[in-house]
């Protein structure tokens, strides 16, 4: 089974839904985590890394400000 896990900053939260597709642990994540609500997380945002494993970097969303 193909371990995931997605960065937020210097968080790195492990998949809530192993087995499962990028789309339903990023729906998973929706609930708890309020940033994956406002970013999208591509397939091709994944790297690979030395344990076989596959990491998510989340981009987050510029802070907005008035003025």
């Amino acid at each position: 089974m193909l371990q995931m896990s997605f960065k937020v900053g210097v968080r790195v939260i492990p998949a809530p839904l192993p087995g499962k597709s990028l789309q339903d642990n990023v729906k998973q994540l929706m609930q708890t985590h309020p940033v994956f609500r406002w970013t999208t997380v591509l397939d091709s945002d994944g790297e690979v890394l030395a344990d076989g494993s596959i990491q998510y970097t989340v981009v987050q969303p510029p802070v907005k400000a008035n003025g």
